[in-house]
C-alpha cells in the first residue's frame, strides 16, 4: 500500500496494523518509548527521527515510507544489495565506461537466456571484453 498523499499518523496508523501489532505497550518497550506516546503518533504525526528510525527497524518497514510517503511500506527489502553484488559495483567503477557497457551487455544476454540461444551474442560481448581488457593492461 503506498499511501503518498497519506499523512505520516496514517501511515503509522497504518503500519501497525499492517505489521499486526497487538500491544501497544510491548512495541513501546521495545521501543523506548511510553504507550502514550505511539497513540500520539498514530494521532498527530508528530514522531521525532529516532523514534521513526526505532519504529521502522522493529516493524521492519521503510522509513521513507512512513516520514515521506514514498514508496510503499516494504520499498526497504527491495534494494537490499548483497555483499556480491557491492563487490562487482565497485570492480566495475575501476573500468572504462565502454568496458562496462559491454560487460553489462553480456550479463543481460546470459541472465535472459540468449546467450545459450545465440552463443554469437556472448561470445562477440566476451570478445569485446576480453580486447578491451587486454588493451588497458
Amino acid at each position: 500500500m503506498k499511501h503518498e498523499n497519506s499523512s505520516i499518523s496514517n501511515r503509522i496508523h497504518y503500519a501497525l496494523h499492517y505489521t499486526q501489532v497487538r500491544k501497544l505497550s510491548a512495541l513501546a518497550l521495545e521501543i523506548g518509548v511510553d504507550e502514550s506516546a505511539i497513540s500520539r503518533w498514530k494521532k498527530t504525526g508528530n514522531i521525532s527521527i529516532n523514534n521513526a528510525s526505532s519504529l521502522c527497524k522493529i516493524l521492519d518497514i521503510s522509513m521513507d515510507w512512513v516520514i515521506l510517503g514514498r514508496g510503499d511500506i516494504q520499498q526497504h527489502k527491495q534494494f537490499i544489495v548483497t555483499e556480491s553484488e557491492r563487490e562487482m559495483i565497485y570492480e566495475l567503477r575501476k573500468l572504462e565506461p565502454e568496458s562496462t557497457a559491454h560487460i553489462i551487455r553480456f550479463l543481460k544476454g546470459f541472465i535472459s537466456g540468449r546467450g545459450y540461444k545465440d552463443r554469437t551474442i556472448l561470445d562477440s560481448e566476451r570478445t569485446k571484453i576480453t580486447n578491451l581488457c587486454s588493451a588497458s593492461s
